[in-house]
């Protein structure tokens, strides 16, 4: 366990400890939803980590290396963003997907222009939800202003 996972767990037993002592019956629903919400994920983390695993060693590395491996640089960064912005589907598609890249090679800043472009772009989510709901002129703006935000995390990420 890293600095930040200890973090993360103290703050828990604290919550925990908290609602225990204020409201017992609030802790009840809270370990209720935690539990269901764990119930119905947990098949898809092992079904998802499993494929991520089997798919590894078919995934072609000296492709991934070249194209957004660690030396690919700059232009790695724009590939991964443009990647991340057509990954279909939501986390227990997009991770596992990160996962595998990763382990051909890609480099860390290409991963993070990869994912900042799945959440902050979406594509698929553009053409299934925010231009049927909110219209050409909202997705337009939105897409704008969103677009430079992968490729900066990227750059960010390639300079520290």
């Amino acid at each position: 366990m890293n600095a930040i996972d200890i973090a993360l767990v103290i703050a828990a037993i604290a919550g925990l400890a908290v609602t225990a002592l204020l409201d017992r019956d609030r802790l009840r629903e809270a370990l209720a939803i935690a539990g269901a919400n764990t119930r119905a994920v947990a098949p898809a983390v092992v079904l998802m980590t499993l494929a991520a695993a089997l798919l590894l060693p078919v995934v072609p590395t000296r492709l991934v290396s070249g194209l957004i491996g660690p030396e690919s640089g700059v232009l790695g960064v724009l590939v991964g963003a443009l990647v991340g912005g057509i990954i279909p589907g939501g986390p227990m598609v997009s991770f596992p997907i990160v996962v595998v890249l990763q382990g051909a090679g890609a480099g860390q800043a290409q991963l993070i222009a990869l994912l900042s472009a799945w959440s902050a772009i979406a594509l698929h989510r553009v053409a299934a939800f925010e231009l049927p709901m909110m219209g050409p002129a909202f997705v337009r703006h939105r897409l704008v202003a969103s677009l430079p935000l992968p490729v900066l995390a990227g750059l960010a990420a390639l300079v520290f």
